[in-house]
């Protein structure tokens, strides 16, 4: 059996299934798991993500927004550095903190944390990932913004 080479892009990798990006990953000999559980990140309807949104700095925005252009699986948190450092020249750092007491602000949650936090297996990379609902609601409200 001759096996061709099948290659794919960064966007085309991104936007597969979690699932399937780790069966490839394993395929590789990359040994991690992208956790699939969303029970703790926390779930926006549309009424409080357009709550949520009001008066968040541009930075903020372009942050979000960029967590929505890598897709329903999630990001990579040094990739979306990369990207957005590339974009404003800014660290992004200080905007983590603003956006966990801005959920719980709305939510009316003390604990509720807008991304769910994993890593790698070898703890070399970090995965965040936002509940499905809020990354549609979230989506939705930059398509129509």
């Amino acid at each position: 059996l001759i096996m061709g080479l099948i290659s794919l892009t960064t966007d085309e990798f991104k936007q597969l299934s979690v699932e399937s990006k780790n069966e490839i990953l394993t395929l590789l000999g990359i040994t991690f798991e992208i956790d699939t559980n969303d029970e703790f990140a926390e779930k926006l309807n549309t009424r409080m993500t357009r709550e949520f949104m009001t008066n968040l700095s541009p930075k903020t925005k372009i942050v979000l927004q960029k967590i929505i252009d890598f897709g329903k699986s999630g990001f990579w948190l040094d990739e979306l550095e990369k990207d957005i450092y590339a974009e404003i020249k800014e660290e992004i750092g200080g905007v983590w903190g603003g956006l966990t007491r801005r959920v719980r602000t709305v939510s009316g949650i003390d604990d509720a944390e807008l991304i769910e936090w994993g890593s790698s297996d070898d703890g070399e990379r970090i995965h965040g990932k936002l509940h499905p609902a809020t990354y549609q609601n979230l989506k939705n409200f930059f398509t129509n913004s």
